[in-house]
């Protein structure tokens, strides 16, 4: 990979690099399910990943400065579950033990219970759960954004959702709000321009969705969803990450060979960094791509899309201008 690097705007310029790395993860796991009479799940295993990272590269700074770095990474983990049901309540909780030899040992957690009611046409689930993320190599050694001093990532999470079902077919309708709470949550930090643990990130957000089949050869699914990010004690916020999000996907069946799929998404003001401008807000937009699908016999299928149907023009990052609208045509044959 090279770059021709970044020159400088109102943050600092990139030099030029090239670099060529290569990941690989090997991983090895067993688990025991066993059932205990007609209520009772219960679940235990143990797992072991080996991860190494290699990469060659060199920054120009007039000169050749090199950015080689090879890293390998071993988690032994051992995990258990339990699942229960007792009437119209459903419980599942679990633990999980994961020991990383670079950064240590760590204990999580999960539970969810679910209440079914209206005879089991609606449903109240309610969830809590603990995650824990090691640092990406990128994130490490990263000759340009790399920080070694990387914390693990620590996160908490609390959900409430209503669902209800509106039909035989499978159609439904859901509430869901939830808060995650994160602890050296890892991001980059575009004034230093190198990734960072932010102390304290707190995402609260709400969405509603539902689906149905209008018909025997009709179906429909939409959702609307805002998300707000706090980073505790710092004027910031987190790049990439929209307030409000909707889409509509519908699906046609026309016949027995022919189908035809449209998607609509509408995403708002993305809050985002680049070199030459610092922070901007990205302007929100919609797309619609549709897609039709025809059968030609049971091993051939041809496809036909279209992406960004009526052409709006956007930015999915700073300077990067969305393809306008572009046909595709693919072929899958089975055999």
């Amino acid at each position: 990979l090279r770059s021709p690097g970044i020159a400088p705007g109102i943050l600092a310029g990139v030099p030029p690099n090239s670099a060529t790395s290569e990941f690989v993860r090997e991983q090895l796991s067993a688990v025991l399910r066993k059932p205990v009479g007609n209520t009772l799940l219960l679940a235990a295993g143990v797992e072991w990943q080996r991860e190494t990272g290699d990469s060659i590269g060199e920054l120009d700074l007039g000169f050749p400065v090199p950015t080689d770095f090879a890293l390998l990474r071993d988690t032994v983990s051992a995990f258990a579950e339990a699942r229960v049901e007792i009437g119209v309540l459903t419980a599942h909780a679990s633990m999980r033990w994961d020991e990383i030899d670079t950064v240590g040992s760590e204990t999580t957690a999960n539970l969810a219970v679910v209440h079914a009611f209206a005879g089991g046409k609606t449903r109240l689930r309610a969830s809590w759960g603990q995650g824990f993320k090691a640092p990406g190599f990128s994130a490490l050694a990263n000759p340009l954004i790399g920080n070694p001093n990387l914390r693990p990532e620590l996160a908490e999470n609390a959900e409430l959702s209503l669902s209800r079902s509106t039909d035989s077919a499978g159609g439904q309708v859901a509430l869901t709000a939830y808060r995650t709470e994160y602890i050296d949550l890892i991001d980059l930090d575009p004034i230093a321009f190198m990734t960072e643990n932010r102390g304290h990130v707190v995402v609260t957000g709400v969405e509603l969705s539902g689906e149905r089949a209008l018909s025997k050869f009709t179906s429909m699914r939409a959702f609307v969803t805002y998300a707000d990010s706090d980073i505790r004690g710092v004027e910031a916020e987190l790049r990439s990450r929209p307030k409000w999000r909707a889409g509509i996907v519908a699906h046609w069946q026309l016949n027995d060979s022919l189908r035809i799929s449209a998607n609509a998404l509408a995403v708002g003001h993305v809050p985002e960094v680049s070199i030459p401008t610092s922070t901007v807000l990205l302007d929100a937009y919609e797309r619609i791509n549709v897609t039709a699908t025809l059968d030609s016999s049971d091993t051939l299928a041809w496809q036909f899309s279209v992406d960004n149907l009526f052409n709006e023009s956007y930015e999915e990052a700073v300077g990067l201008q969305a393809l306008g609208t572009r046909v595709r045509v693919g072929v899958r044959y089975n055999f």
